[in-house]
Protein backbone atom coordinates (compact mmCIF):
# COMPACT_ATOMS: atom_id res chain seq x y z
CA UNK A 1 0.00 0.00 0.00
CA UNK A 2 3.29 2.11 0.28
CA UNK A 3 3.56 2.12 -3.19
CA UNK A 4 0.75 2.91 -4.48
CA UNK A 5 -1.76 5.52 -3.24
CA UNK A 6 -5.01 4.41 -1.60
CA UNK A 7 -8.20 6.11 -2.47
CA UNK A 8 -8.60 7.84 0.77
CA UNK A 9 -5.12 10.31 0.07
CA UNK A 10 -6.56 10.63 -3.40
CA UNK A 11 -9.33 12.07 -1.88
CA UNK A 12 -7.25 13.90 0.03
CA UNK A 13 -5.25 15.25 -2.18
CA UNK A 14 -8.12 16.32 -4.90
CA UNK A 15 -10.12 17.87 -1.67
CA UNK A 16 -6.59 19.90 -1.17
CA UNK A 17 -7.02 21.10 -4.73
CA UNK A 18 -10.70 22.03 -4.68
CA UNK A 19 -10.08 23.64 -1.02
CA UNK A 20 -7.27 26.05 -2.58
CA UNK A 21 -9.33 26.68 -5.79
CA UNK A 22 -12.04 27.79 -3.50
CA UNK A 23 -9.51 29.99 -1.85
CA UNK A 24 -8.71 31.78 -4.26
CA UNK A 25 -11.71 32.45 -5.33
CA UNK A 26 -12.95 33.80 -2.22
CA UNK A 27 -10.23 36.02 -2.42
CA UNK A 28 -10.91 37.23 -5.68
CA UNK A 29 -13.67 38.31 -4.49
CA UNK A 30 -12.59 39.74 -1.66
CA UNK A 31 -9.91 42.02 -2.74
CA UNK A 32 -12.12 43.37 -5.47
CA UNK A 33 -14.30 44.25 -2.97
CA UNK A 34 -11.39 45.97 -0.70
CA UNK A 35 -9.97 47.55 -3.53
CA UNK A 36 -13.15 48.88 -4.90
CA UNK A 37 -14.35 50.10 -1.75
CA UNK A 38 -11.09 51.62 -0.76
CA UNK A 39 -10.50 53.55 -4.29
CA UNK A 40 -14.32 54.85 -3.85
CA UNK A 41 -12.93 56.22 -0.49
CA UNK A 42 -9.87 57.39 -1.94
CA UNK A 43 -12.24 59.39 -4.73
CA UNK A 44 -14.57 60.57 -2.25
CA UNK A 45 -11.63 62.17 -0.05
CA UNK A 46 -9.86 64.13 -3.24
CA UNK A 47 -13.84 64.83 -4.53
CA UNK A 48 -14.45 66.93 -1.44
CA UNK A 49 -10.91 68.16 0.10
CA UNK A 50 -9.47 69.49 -3.59
CA UNK A 51 -6.19 68.11 -2.38
CA UNK A 52 -3.07 69.20 -4.29
CA UNK A 53 -1.01 66.97 -6.23
CA UNK A 54 1.39 65.40 -3.97
CA UNK A 55 -1.11 64.49 -1.42
CA UNK A 56 -2.69 62.96 -4.79
CA UNK A 57 -0.15 61.45 -5.10
CA UNK A 58 -0.01 59.87 -1.74
CA UNK A 59 -3.37 58.71 -1.70
CA UNK A 60 -2.57 56.86 -5.18
CA UNK A 61 0.43 54.97 -4.02
CA UNK A 62 -1.66 54.56 -1.40
CA UNK A 63 -4.34 52.74 -3.12
CA UNK A 64 -1.93 50.64 -4.99
CA UNK A 65 0.27 49.72 -2.11
CA UNK A 66 -2.95 48.24 -0.49
CA UNK A 67 -4.54 46.70 -3.88
CA UNK A 68 -1.07 44.93 -4.09
CA UNK A 69 -1.07 43.73 -0.32
CA UNK A 70 -4.96 42.36 -0.73
CA UNK A 71 -4.06 40.47 -4.15
CA UNK A 72 -0.75 39.22 -2.59
CA UNK A 73 -2.66 37.92 0.80
CA UNK A 74 -5.95 36.86 -0.75
CA UNK A 75 -5.50 35.66 -4.16
CA UNK A 76 -1.63 34.79 -4.82
CA UNK A 77 -1.02 32.63 -1.16
CA UNK A 78 -3.57 30.39 -2.23
CA UNK A 79 -2.58 30.41 -6.11
CA UNK A 80 0.63 29.28 -4.77
CA UNK A 81 -0.37 26.50 -2.28
CA UNK A 82 -2.86 25.26 -4.72
CA UNK A 83 -0.09 24.86 -7.62
CA UNK A 84 2.83 23.43 -5.61
CA UNK A 85 3.59 19.60 -5.26
CA UNK A 86 1.32 18.64 -2.14
CA UNK A 87 3.32 17.99 0.50
CA UNK A 88 3.21 15.11 3.57
CA UNK A 89 2.74 18.12 5.61
CA UNK A 90 -0.08 19.25 3.55
CA UNK A 91 -2.06 16.27 3.59
CA UNK A 92 -1.94 16.68 7.59
CA UNK A 93 -3.18 19.60 7.80
CA UNK A 94 -5.76 19.07 5.65
CA UNK A 95 -6.61 15.72 6.90
CA UNK A 96 -7.23 17.49 10.47
CA UNK A 97 -9.18 20.23 8.82
CA UNK A 98 -11.41 17.36 6.96
CA UNK A 99 -11.48 15.54 10.91
CA UNK A 100 -13.65 18.17 12.23
CA UNK A 101 -16.49 17.06 9.52
CA UNK A 102 -16.48 13.62 10.78
CA UNK A 103 -17.95 11.43 13.16
CA UNK A 104 -16.72 11.17 16.45
CA UNK A 105 -14.85 8.01 15.69
CA UNK A 106 -13.74 8.75 12.75
CA UNK A 107 -11.75 12.08 13.49
CA UNK A 108 -8.32 11.27 13.88
CA UNK A 109 -8.51 7.80 10.96
CA UNK A 110 -7.53 10.27 8.06
CA UNK A 111 -4.12 11.43 10.27
CA UNK A 112 -3.71 7.44 11.00
CA UNK A 113 -3.68 6.53 7.38
CA UNK A 114 -0.98 9.29 7.13
CA UNK A 115 1.32 8.09 9.66
CA UNK A 116 0.72 4.40 8.53
CA UNK A 117 1.85 5.15 5.35
CA UNK A 118 4.64 7.07 6.34
CA UNK A 119 5.76 4.48 8.56
CA UNK A 120 4.96 2.14 5.84
CA UNK A 121 8.00 3.89 3.45
CA UNK A 122 10.48 3.79 6.52
CA UNK A 123 9.98 0.17 7.34
CA UNK A 124 9.33 -3.24 5.57
CA UNK A 125 5.70 -3.69 4.51
CA UNK A 126 4.43 -5.91 6.92
CA UNK A 127 0.75 -7.62 6.52
CA UNK A 128 -0.04 -5.99 10.01
CA UNK A 129 0.71 -2.48 8.27
CA UNK A 130 -1.38 -3.30 5.50
CA UNK A 131 -4.34 -4.70 7.24
CA UNK A 132 -4.02 -1.68 9.66
CA UNK A 133 -4.35 1.08 6.30
CA UNK A 134 -7.00 -1.57 4.64
CA UNK A 135 -9.10 -1.46 7.69
CA UNK A 136 -8.92 2.59 8.07
CA UNK A 137 -9.61 3.27 4.22
CA UNK A 138 -12.48 0.80 4.68
CA UNK A 139 -13.80 2.70 7.20
CA UNK A 140 -13.39 6.28 5.70
CA UNK A 141 -14.74 5.03 2.11
CA UNK A 142 -18.43 6.21 2.55
CA UNK A 143 -17.06 9.84 2.87
CA UNK A 144 -16.46 11.90 -0.18
CA UNK A 145 -14.50 14.74 1.11
CA UNK A 146 -15.17 16.88 -1.78
CA UNK A 147 -18.39 17.33 -0.36
CA UNK A 148 -17.30 19.37 2.48
CA UNK A 149 -16.01 22.14 0.55
CA UNK A 150 -19.04 24.87 1.32
CA UNK A 151 -19.28 26.51 -2.37
CA UNK A 152 -22.03 28.80 -0.66
CA UNK A 153 -19.69 30.49 1.51
CA UNK A 154 -19.09 33.51 -1.06
CA UNK A 155 -22.28 34.23 -1.41
CA UNK A 156 -22.14 37.43 1.29
CA UNK A 157 -19.32 38.61 -0.43
CA UNK A 158 -20.63 38.26 -3.85
CA UNK A 159 -24.00 40.09 -2.72
CA UNK A 160 -22.14 42.57 -1.27
CA UNK A 161 -19.92 43.19 -4.35
CA UNK A 162 -23.01 43.26 -6.52
CA UNK A 163 -24.27 45.78 -4.30
CA UNK A 164 -21.18 48.07 -3.93
CA UNK A 165 -21.21 48.05 -8.12
CA UNK A 166 -25.15 49.08 -7.85
CA UNK A 167 -24.49 51.73 -5.73
CA UNK A 168 -21.26 53.17 -7.96
CA UNK A 169 -23.54 52.98 -11.13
Amino acid sequence: MATQENPVVSQLKSYHRLFYRNEVIKGLLLSALWIISIGTLFILIEYFAWLSSPLRGILYYLFLSASVVLLVSNCFMPIIKWTYKISPADLEFMAKKLGKFFDKPHQDELINILQLQRDGIHKANSPLLEAAITQKVHQLSSYKFVDFIDHTSHRKTLYGLILLLALLV
